[in-house]
């Protein structure tokens, strides 16, 4: 009986069943579930399990854990006992991720306080206490700021909305008189979180999203709860910072204006928002919004519109939540006068620029996928591609988190043949959970059930890069057909812009032989007019390639020559007739070693080169110079390693 039960206890345990038994429209992929959450009124397939792990987690309401705190919750006591009940008493809590580093302008937050003032002028408050109802202390609750003609950048008065998330001031929106009408600028590189979560209490129960930050204020001088997104009617797109605040409510009102395009953007909530209890706020027809009630008809008519409230019909599966005429954008005047920072590029000198998206064209058997994978490999360590001897040919300042989606290669060949042979001389902690490969997964990405499914993937780990190979693999349209793959460029757009990540894709070239660049795309010219930037590949030799640019931004590169390295699996710029082929030799050997003594390299060096040990001295430390590479003594010993990355 002891032997029975130690059996019973190492056996891996069938999560498979369990999961299967509870989860409604369950699809099995590889070896994840995927399917309706059962502790929610889940209507789009938000639960995902991972069945080697028995790890949990549904993305539309929160809730995560392993296979043991699931049985629980759902009164399995087979599994509890079959598995080994007493494992639930001493089985760790999944541990949760720290909160990710959240990229925003810093620099130009500062740099627009120093003409910020909140010591406002009376007039301006007088002002707001009579049209808008709002009282001082409301407006210093919420760090209402002003900035005078002599102090703005655009010469005129603005009031300042101070945007706030994790108590850290992470956006400013602006707005002035202009002809009359209302005009808006934010700081580029800003947070698009929403406004007025700095006057939300801890215990709050109900939520309105209403539309502008003055009905902000002043349903906070009723005493109501709300926010708005800092693009106004345009995007949905604030609603992903904010998951556990609409999770934690137990109703969401939408208040939005009262026109056409408030009208669009309380149809994508609704459609955002559809298992959640949400309710509509209905105005009288001769009324704009909240305020406009406030002002014309007292407190009484706005706390009436907001007890007579309707639900929203059942959302149409098919209808997108991002779409709609939207004019945004900025006066030409300020446009000229706005010196802020443009955000880093993904992929320096204008080959992916952030929320772009790039092709990576080439005949089969041309090194694509193995450069592919050395670049995404590259994006995840934060370290440049491909160095000719003066600078990285993929320049790369800052370290992504890269989603890889797949459609050809086979796991065990690709692990054992590409991966481990790229990694064997990279530290792997670096960015080891930063870099995600798929297995082999072919979808169409016009279909919404898989569009969603990608959007939450990217959700979980926080993608920066997304990696589709090949191109072809994640589209059921006809390639000639300019219509249809213009719908599945649009989509994939519509990804970088809802997502905020970059995409880059893989292709296969046409065959005419003779054309260059974008022209070289297989398909339709859209999908030409649709990217940023075209990186050819055409093949010279047995591992050599010739690399050409065609790019929308920066300045042109000229065509760079790649030698394919069959023991590393890297690509390396060692072309016999660059004369700075030592000091990318150098580079190489210091970037893939990651610490190697320099009396090594030079020994390495006399072995490869004719040249002086003074030579080699002097080549090194130009490259330190540069920092390219960097010189550390040990002792007696001195060492060469990488370039230190922004890790």
């Amino acid at each position: 009986m002891k032997k029975n039960q130690q059996t019973r206890v190492t056996t891996q345990p069938d999560y498979r069943t369990l999961f299967k038994k509870y989860i409604e429209k369950s699809k099995l992929n590889n070896n994840e579930i995927i399917g309706l959450c059962p502790f929610h009124d889940d209507k789009n397939p938000s639960f995902s399990a991972n069945l080697e792990t028995g790890l949990w987690k549904c993305f539309a309401c929160g809730k995560e854990g392993n296979a043991y705190q699931f049985a629980e919750a759902v009164q399995d006591r087979q599994f509890l006992d079959n598995n080994g009940n007493s494992r639930m008493k001493h089985k760790k809590p999944v541990e949760t991720k720290p909160e990710p580093t959240i990229k925003y302008n810093k620099k130009a937050i500062k740099e627009a306080l120093q003409y910020i003032t909140f010591n406002l002028p009376d007039s301006f408050i007088s002002k707001m206490e009579k049209v808008r109802k709002i009282t001082k202390n409301t407006l210093e609750k919420y760090q209402v700021g002003f900035v005078t003609k002599e102090k703005s950048p655009i010469n005129k008065n603005e009031i300042a909305y101070i945007y706030k998330y994790n108590d850290k001031i992470v956006n400013i929106k602006f707005k002035h008189k202009a002809k009359g009408k209302n005009r808006y600028r934010q700081i580029k590189g800003g947070l698009q979180v929403a406004y007025g979560l700095q006057g939300l209490p801890d215990d709050i129960q109900s939520i309105i999203i209403t539309e502008g930050e003055a009905e902000v204020l002043t349903l906070a001088e009723l005493g109501y709860n709300a926010i708005t997104s800092p693009s106004g009617a345009s995007s949905t797109k604030f609603l992903r910072y904010h998951q556990d605040l609409i999770n934690k409510v137990d109703s969401i009102i939408i208040a939005v204006d009262n026109d056409q395009a408030g009208k669009r953007f309380e149809d994508k909530l609704v459609n955002e928002l559809q298992d959640k209890n949400v309710f509509i706020a209905n105005y009288p027809d001769n009324r704009k919004d909240l305020n406009e009630i406030l002002q014309k008809d007292g407190a009484e008519a706005v706390e009436k519109v907001l007890s007579n409230l309707e639900t929203p019909p059942e959302p149409d599966p098919d209808q997108e939540t991002e779409s709609g005429l939207i004019f945004e954008g900025d006066y030409i005047e300020d446009i000229f006068k706005d010196n802020s920072e443009a955000p880093p590029e993904i992929i320096g000198n204008g080959i992916l620029p952030q929320q772009g998206v790039s092709m990576v064209v080439a005949p089969p058997k041309s090194f694509k996928t193995m450069m592919l994978l050395n670049l995404g490999i590259s994006l995840a360590i934060g370290r440049g591609f491909g160095f000719n001897g003066e600078r990285y040919i993929f320049d790369i300042q800052e370290p992504q988190s890269v989603l890889y989606i797949q459609a050809e290669m086979a796991y065990y060949r690709t692990r054992d043949e590409r991966i481990k042979p790229m990694l064997r001389s990279i530290n792997l902690e670096n960015f080891s959970t930063r870099f995600y490969l798929t297995r082999q997964l072919p979808f169409n990405i016009i279909d919404n059930n898989n569009y969603q499914r990608l959007q939450r993937k990217i959700t979980q780990m926080e993608a920066n890069v997304i990696i589709f190979d090949p191109f072809v693999s994640y589209h059921h349209a006809e390639e000639n057909k300019t219509e249809e793959m213009q719908r599945v460029m649009e989509r994939f757009r519509e990804l970088n812009e809802i997502t905020g990540t970059s995409t880059i894709l893989a292709h296969h070239t046409n065959k005419n032989k003779e054309a260059t660049g974008g022209d070289k795309i297989r398909g339709s010219t859209t999908q030409h007019g649709a990217i940023d930037t075209v990186i050819s590949i055409n093949k010279t030799g047995k591992f050599d390639i010739n690399i050409e640019f065609e790019m929308r931004y920066g300045k042109p590169l000229d065509p760079q020559h790649f030698k394919f390295n069959p023991s590393n699996c890297w690509l390396e710029s060692l072309a016999k007739d660059n004369p700075n082929s030592i000091n990318i030799y150098i580079k190489n050997k210091v970037d893939q070693a990651g610490e190697i003594l320099r009396s090594d390299l030079i020994n390495d060096l006399k072995n490869k080169y004719n040249k002086s040990e003074k030579t080699y001295y002097n080549r090194i430390e130009k490259l330190a110079d540069n920092g390219q590479i960097r010189i550390t003594e040990n002792g007696k010993n001195t060492s060469l390693k990488p370039a230190k990355n922004k890790l």
